[in-house]
């Protein structure tokens, strides 16, 4: 609910690597809901959102642990094969598979910052949630509106779609960068992945093994065109 003649913001958006991304989300109270400040946090996301073109956003990606999700996709110019998808406000999103049928296709996050990778997605599932005025809303959906609700309901788990991307293919990410002799998977984590053209740019920071590669920050650059990138992808 937007106020006649209220501004709103454009937040800035969490990158991984940022704790943020990585806790589980509080729950907000039912009573919480309609509170300003709960309703401009909403109003702002939706805001991001259609700034950075996205089709959904989690309180999370704006450095706020909060169980809030907005969807939205219609007429969207990154993905004019996206099916439309009304606007929807989603607090204390749950998501429920109906049945074990899974569906890879490319995905993408505004926080992971033009990274794009083949992930497997339940193809219906259902979801509850309340919507912005603390009423209970349920639904069943399919394709690419489930996942997107699937990629969404992971941001308030403190998960983002590479995790859910199969061990193989991450596997092959981390042996080329071990190949490039840079570092050490044990000794280090993604914090930043991007596509430069045919190009996988990774900043990567020390976590273990010897101290000298404690806090140490990498940036290094591989050939990985099959695993990150692809005509049709999106960012969620």
């Amino acid at each position: 609910m937007v106020e006649r003649g209220k501004r709103l913001a454009i937040l800035k958006v969490a990158r991984l690597g940022h704790p943020v991304l990585r806790q589980v989300a509080s729950a907000v109270k039912p009573e919480a809901i309609r509170e300003a400040e709960t309703q401009r946090l909403i109003d702002d996301m939706i805001e991001t959102m259609r700034d950075y073109d996205g089709v959904g956003i989690a309180a999370p990606q704006v450095h706020v642990s909060k169980q809030i999700a907005v969807i939205e996709a219609k007429g969207s110019r990154r993905y004019p094969d996206a099916p439309d998808i009304q606007l929807t406000v989603l607090i204390n999103l749950e998501v429920t598979p109906l049945g074990p049928e899974l569906e890879d296709d490319w995905e993408g996050c505004l926080s992971l910052n033009d990274f794009r990778g083949l992930t497997p997605r339940y193809q219906q599932v259902r979801a509850k949630a309340l919507d912005r005025e603390g009423r209970p809303v349920e639904f069943v959906a399919t394709g690419f509106h489930a996942r997107v609700l699937q990629h969404e309901r992971d941001h308030l788990l403190g998960k983002v779609f590479i995790d859910r991307m199969p061990t193989l293919k991450r596997s092959r990410i981390w042996r080329s960068i071990r190949a490039t002799g840079a570092v050490r998977k044990t000794h280090c984590k993604a914090d930043k992945v991007s596509r430069r053209g045919r190009r996988l740019v990774c900043s990567l920071r020390g976590r273990a093994g010897p101290a000298p590669m404690h806090g140490l920050t990498w940036r290094i650059e591989i050939a990985l065109p099959s695993l990150c990138s692809a005509p049709s992808s999106r960012s969620v």
